[in-house]
């Protein structure tokens, strides 16, 4: 058998000051989300220790964003941005603008984790334990990610920046490489500018049937 976990790169090396960060890095959390990731991945590494026929393969996940993410939890600034240009809102940055993350599109990641947990199979049945990261390996600022959208609206997008406690747990650097089947990162991928204009017609098309949420008032994610 095969069982996929789904961790969060970002959380597993939030503290980490290497660049880029790969899957030999050490992992070093700076929240509770990461540290519970890291939790989670090594309870499945013992289980799985005792169980020969089954193999693992854990995916540590870039920030990943596309249509359909649900907007009732505290996380997508991609979609929140999208949500605010469509209200007419600012959007309230609480981090550095030079703040680099890497943005995986949801499609993407799930075609990749398939083909993982695919090739598995093929090249070890039984008794495995692979760890990956999974990311775009493309980094954006939010300076960046803030251009994109002005190069995507017919109005320019409010942007008000400002301080925050939260701002302690988000790590000004993450760079990904996967070291792990590298063969595997010439995979197609889906360019930023064509993932958040598909993330912006998803939620125009809500908003227009009238099923679009406004955005919180409090900081984004």
């Amino acid at each position: 058998g095969r069982i996929f976990l789904a961790s969060s790169a970002g959380g597993v090396y939030g503290g980490s000051l290497e660049r880029p960060l790969t899957e030999a890095t050490p992992p070093r959390p700076i929240s509770d989300y990461g540290r519970g990731k890291l939790a989670q991945e090594a309870v499945l590494a013992a289980w799985a220790r005792g169980r020969p026929r089954v193999s693992s393969l854990v995916g540590r996940l870039a920030n990943l964003y596309g249509p359909g993410q649900r907007l009732d939890k505290p996380q997508g600034l991609i979609s929140h941005m999208c949500r605010c240009l469509i209200f007419a809102m600012p959007v309230h940055v609480y981090v550095p603008l030079d703040t680099i993350r890497d943005y995986l599109f949801a499609e993407d990641a799930g075609r990749r984790v398939v083909a993982g947990l695919a090739r598995l199979s093929r090249e070890a049945p039984g008794g495995r334990h692979v760890t990956k990261i999974f990311a775009s390996e493309r980094e954006t600022t939010v300076a960046g990610l803030i251009g994109v959208f002005r190069r995507l609206a017919k109005r320019p997008l409010r942007v008000v920046s400002g301080l925050h406690p939260v701002r302690t747990q988000q790590p000004a650097r993450l760079q990904f490489r996967s070291a792990v089947w590298r063969d595997e990162a010439a995979s197609p991928r889906t360019e930023l500018l064509e993932g958040v204009c598909r993330v912006h017609r998803h939620q125009l098309a809500r908003f227009q049937a009238g099923r679009l949420p406004p955005p919180p008032l409090g900081p984004p994610p």
